[in-house]
């Protein structure tokens, strides 16, 4: 890593009269750079340096470096100043774009593979991404409003504690990022499905009763790293009791604040748990007020391996756990 630092810092300080300009860095290493691969959304290239040789002035495009052996460079950077820096064999160094001039200042042949990404194709990510986000950030929205719906009253024109009559709005069923439908599942499920208008694909999620998306799907290019990694029941469990044990000591916070800071005085009655915490990746949770003294905290596990409950008694502790399915 330390040799590709070198190598690209040297490029950018060519010494010419005019301006300094950064050069293609295989225009300027000659014989020290073999390029593998080229194409129109990747440029592989080995490098190597002998001790005490340098590369010119060079400037590279978001990439990664690879390095094979172990060496010390030292890269001049744009701005006149020196880092010298050791890699060792096998590490490997994220370069976001880069110019600069390199120099072997070790004892051993500095030898790195480079893979350099395409501007269009950084661009066409970059988009991509962003679009995405988008997305889902109209996807909160939207899920922010289907559960006011739910809350009202009939007679404020809502649902009354039900999804059953949601129809998505005509000035928000598309926009510059998506078109958005909503499909009612039953009076506490809405599905949301949002198609790219500039064809990346599709994102969707549901609305549970509680105001929040879960069971998020992507496909087309929003499909490309978003595979959720495995889980164990048993890693689920730890993370739903570890949910659990943080509500609880939340739950708790509430009972002992006086109602003038937003409190229960010395009572959970009226407490709920807020918006951002009913789901995440281990689960989805709710929280009965048994009475004054007592919450049934449940969590649903979002990998359907079962349920977890626990009892909160006055003292802010956890009882009498259960647990079903594979989380037993």
């Amino acid at each position: 890593m330390n040799k590709w630092r070198g190598l690209f810092l040297c490029l950018l300080l060519f010494p010419v009269a005019t301006p300094l300009v950064a050069q293609d860095v295989a225009k300027v290493g000659g014989e020290k750079i073999k390029v593998l691969i080229d194409n129109e959304k990747v440029r592989v290239f080995e490098a190597r340096l002998k001790p005490g040789e340098k590369l010119g002035t060079h400037s590279h495009p978001v990439s990664i470096a690879y390095f094979i052996t172990s060496c010390k460079l030292r890269s001049q950077l744009p701005d006149g100043r020196f880092v010298e820096t050791e890699r060792k064999s096998g590490e490997a160094l994220w370069r976001e774009p880069i110019a600069h001039e390199e120099e072997n200042i070790g004892a051993t042949v500095a030898f790195v593979l480079v893979v350099e990404m395409k501007e269009g194709v950084q661009k066409e990510k970059g988009m991509m991404e962003a679009n995405r986000d988008a997305i889902i950030n109209d996807l909160n929205n939207l899920s922010a409003q289907v559960y006011q719906y739910r809350i009202r009253p009939r007679s404020m024109g809502g649902g009354h504690g039900s999804y059953i009559g949601f129809s998505l709005p005509a000035r928000l069923k598309t926009n510059r990022n998506a078109s958005y439908a909503a499909e009612v599942k039953d009076s506490n499920l809405v599905r949301f499905t949002a198609t790219s208008e500039v064809g990346n694909g599709t994102v969707s999620a549901t609305v549970n009763q509680f105001g929040v998306l879960a069971n998020w799907e992507y496909t087309g290019n929003f499909a490309e790293g978003r595979k959720a990694p495995e889980v164990s029941p048993g890693q689920n469990r730890d993370g739903i009791i570890n949910d659990l044990n943080n509500l609880a000591a939340m739950s708790f916070q509430y009972r002992i604040r006086p109602k003038s800071m937003g409190g229960g005085e010395g009572s959970y009655t009226g407490f709920e748990i807020p918006l951002r915490m009913r789901t995440n990746a281990n689960a989805t949770y709710s929280a009965r007020v048994i009475d004054g003294n007592k919450i049934e905290l449940m969590a649903i596990s979002t990998h359907g391996y079962g349920v977890v409950k626990a009892e909160l008694d006055g003292e802010g502790r956890l009882r009498a756990w259960t647990y079903t399915d594979k989380l037993q």
